[in-house]
């Protein structure tokens, strides 16, 4: 309980830049943005929100975010929310380093990479999306109806689930249960057939 306050400050830098990235009004409900905006507080750190992210984030607002992040030039970009927001944050950790004349979509459609990744964190407040601890992301691009499918560190704090409906809480145990599942029983694929781990 608390580990945000805890321990977030044991992962931010001195000095360091940190974009934010969530989804909508969830965090306020369950005070994972009152903690995370108290933590950056305190250790002086130059911070920056960027939300509206929907579930299966859509390209257009992950490269609105990466225009952001450009701008911006985080040291660290902090996911506060489920797994949605992890997987657009992964996206984006790739994405904001890009060369200009690479598109974005190559780095799930190609392969391609950057030659640095901005390190990225999660503060989950959804249990069992397991897009804390795996290197893929589902990311949807509607204009071509494409959909594809390791953070620095991930904070867990139970008192962030106690506000989640029970329809999402039992969803998330489904969701949890298939992705054990799938890890015991899909044999290895090469990387030229999956664009599932695209951050590995």
């Amino acid at each position: 309980m608390h580990c945000v306050e805890e321990h977030l400050k044991d992962y931010i830098k001195p000095n360091s830049r940190v974009l934010v990235t969530f989804g909508g009004g969830s965090i306020d409900n369950n005070g994972a943005r009152a903690d995370v905006t108290k933590t950056l507080a305190e250790l002086n750190r130059e911070t920056r929100w960027e939300g509206g992210i929907p579930p299966k984030p859509e390209y257009d607002r992950l490269i609105e975010i990466v225009k952001v992040a450009k701008e911006f030039q985080p040291n660290l970009l902090l996911a506060v929310g489920g797994g949605s927001i992890v997987d657009c944050t992964k996206f984006n950790s790739l994405a904001m380093n890009l060369d200009e004349s690479i598109d974005p979509w190559d780095i799930a459609t190609k392969g391609v990479r950057p030659e640095k990744k901005t390190p990225l964190g999660c503060i989950m407040t959804i249990p069992a999306t397991g897009s804390e601890w795996n290197p893929g992301a589902v990311v949807s691009r509607r204009s071509t109806h494409e959909k594809l499918a390791y953070p620095s560190l991930s904070l867990l704090d139970p008192l962030y689930t106690m506000t989640v409906p029970i329809r999402q809480y039992r969803n998330g145990r489904f969701d949890a249960m298939a992705h054990c599942i799938d890890q015991v029983l899909t044999p290895p694929v090469p990387h030229y057939k999956t664009t599932s781990s695209f951050l590995s």
